[in-house]
């Protein structure tokens, strides 16, 4: 017991020392704001205005805080209520609660275009209670009028229509990451193109001695018909040469690289999709075998063999280009 009197004692002496210092005062404003406040009964209202002192052109914030009891209702001012040019408002006037009661905050920013004294006019609040139609309980809080200090951009020695060169913020640099993938999609772009056109050209578009793909084949074919080809010592020759025109045709009918491939090669291919659906693959790989058994292996060919795989050959290639005929209106039609 004695030691907590002791301690009240000590605790009362420590508070009796702190009043006169100011230790229990409000907080006063910082040195940069401008602060009032006013309160009728349970109602107050507080005004805040930063900064204190600006240049021309600078925002000035004024922030009001309006306090009610429980059951209360704040009528903020509105901006085209206030006597400032170019007011913004922020935040909302929605009652906040609290354990005192309720809050109303709003802010508005104000940017002066003169240098001197710029005015922030009285702040006029309603409070009512809340389903007070009549206004009998109604109760105003009006803030004084604030001043704020205006300086000019321009020094003692200036004029205002020759000042010294005062530039705005320089603009930020531009990223350049969208310039990369601007630049990457046109090569792209014109890559894919480049591709399109040498297939088109290589595969549908006439030759470079002005006839089409199967006019080619079949005057090429038209010319191993000759009686010189058909003699037994020059067999392998013509077949090889007969192969060739089959895989040129098809290379610039169909843009597959046939000329570079073995026939193995080059009916898996057929076989996995690289040419258009109903090429003859059948007839062409029969035509293959039977030309790489005379070429490499020396098989015999008599004047007729070398006939039907002529014939076959001439095959080949009217349906193919037929093929390719229809591919392209099919094309044409979808789009």
């Amino acid at each position: 017991m004695a030691v907590g009197r002791r301690g009240n004692v000590v605790l009362a002496t420590i508070c009796a020392l702190a009043l006169p210092c100011g230790a229990c005062r409000p907080i006063p404003a910082p040195a940069d704001e401008l602060m009032e406040h006013v309160s009728v009964g349970e109602c107050s209202a507080t005004v805040v205005v930063s900064p204190c002192s600006c240049l021309v052109g600078d925002r000035i914030r004024v922030a009001l805080t309006v306090r009610t009891p429980e059951g209360f209702r704040a009528d903020l001012p509105e901006p085209n209520e206030l006597a400032i040019e170019t007011v913004e408002p922020f935040g909302e006037d929605v009652g906040i609660p609290t354990e005192t009661g309720l809050v109303w905050r709003r802010s508005y920013v104000a940017e002066p275009l003169l240098a001197g004294e710029f005015e922030i006019p009285s702040l006029l609040v309603s409070c009512r209670q809340r389903h007070d139609d009549t206004g009998a309980s109604a109760i105003e809080l009006n803030t004084p009028a604030m001043n704020v200090r205006v300086e000019s951009v321009l020094v003692a020695d200036e004029q205002a229509f020759t000042p010294r060169g005062i530039y705005g913020p320089l603009p930020a640099p531009k990223a350049t990451w969208p310039r990369v993938l601007a630049l990457a999609g046109a090569l792209v772009i014109a890559a894919a193109a480049l591709w399109l056109a040498v297939r088109v050209f290589r595969g549908r578009c006439a030759t470079g001695d002005g006839l089409s793909p199967r006019a080619w084949a079949m005057a090429a074919l038209d010319a191993l018909a000759q009686p010189a080809w058909q003699q037994s010592e020059r067999q392998r020759e013509y077949h090889y040469r007969l192969t060739e025109v089959l895989r040129e045709f098809v290379e610039r009918q169909f843009g597959l690289r046939a000329s570079k491939m073995t026939t193995r090669e080059f009916l898996r291919a057929v076989a996995s999709g690289a040419a258009p659906q109903g090429f003859p693959e059948d007839t062409f790989g029969e035509v293959l075998h039977t030309s790489d058994a005379v070429k490499y292996a020396g098989a015999a060919c008599s004047p007729e063999d070398a006939a039907n795989v002529l014939t076959q050959a001439r095959g080949i290639v009217q349906r193919c280009a037929a093929l390719a005929i229809d591919t392209t209106e099919r094309g044409s039609a979808a789009q």
